[in-house]
């Protein structure tokens, strides 16, 4: 992945995080790759300023570290508005998350997780091993209390959100 460099300088000790950009894979891949968290955050949630993006309403930054803990003190740091990227105009009026307090608990009871189907697409031989995988982590999750909503119908919320995340993008591609 594109953040396949900065994976490998965290896990060789290099630097103690790192952040990555993705579009479908290239921080979490190769986080999980070298043993590391990778964490892409919701879209407009981290400033998008800086990244050259292959897709607009898809790349995303995050932290590459070695802990979950580490990932979501990074991820504090990172969240929030930047006048350079209007998208993250919406997490102005949100209040600040703690993020390391969320990722504190141990227990996955009662949580609420949903399963994106529609994006668990088998195009090669490697993404059945990942689906194989996905579904392995979601039985364990249930087995841990989590409460899982599979499948999430992502249409509506993808239909509803992308006018707002990538305001001329609807208008551009399907004129009136």
């Amino acid at each position: 992945g594109s953040s396949g460099g900065s994976a490998a300088a965290v896990a060789a000790n290099l630097a103690m995080c790192a952040l990555g950009t993705d579009t479908s894979g290239s921080v979490r891949y190769p986080s999980s790759c070298c043993n590391l968290v990778g964490l892409v955050a919701t879209q407009g949630r981290v400033s998008r300023d800086g990244i050259v993006p292959l897709s607009f309403s898809r790349d995303r930054g995050g932290p590459i570290c070695r802990t979950v803990q580490d990932a979501a003190l990074l991820l504090e740091v990172l969240a929030g508005y930047d006048p350079k990227d209007p998208v993250t105009a919406a997490s102005a009026a949100l209040p600040k998350v703690t993020y390391a307090r969320c990722a504190a608990g141990r227990s996955l009871r009662g949580k609420r997780l949903g399963v994106l189907r529609d994006l668990m697409i088998e195009a090669s031989l490697a993404d059945r091993d990942n689906i194989r995988v996905a579904n392995e982590a979601i039985a364990a999750m249930i087995k841990a209390g989590a409460v899982i909503v599979d499948p999430v119908g992502a249409h509506r919320v993808i239909a509803h959100l992308l006018p707002y995340l990538e305001p001329g993008w609807v208008a551009q591609n399907f004129p009136p």
